[in-house]
């Protein structure tokens, strides 16, 4: 089996978990974390844009190319604010 090394520099810790999830509002930059399709496929935060709040729900753009927009709702245990390098 091979291993992958990654730098730590590469990793991030979790929020920390107090059941309630961050303020963010229109506008705000996030990561949103998508199930893989298939068994093969794996989960991933992918980088994505807050169009509208409503309780525990966020529309939101993600962030495929400049002229390619894909909306989508999720719930927000599935969204996060993103990494900053």
């Amino acid at each position: 089996m091979n291993t992958i090394r990654y730098s730590y520099n590469y990793s991030r810790l979790p929020p920390p978990h107090n059941g309630h999830h961050v303020h963010m509002k229109p506008g705000d930059e996030c990561e949103v974390l998508t199930e893989g399709k298939s068994d093969g496929e794996p989960s991933a935060w992918w980088p994505a844009t807050i169009k509208l709040v409503r309780g525990e729900f966020f529309v939101i753009d993600f962030k495929i190319q400049d002229e390619t927009k894909y909306s989508d709702i999720v719930a927000a245990d599935k969204i996060r604010t993103p990494n900053r390098k």
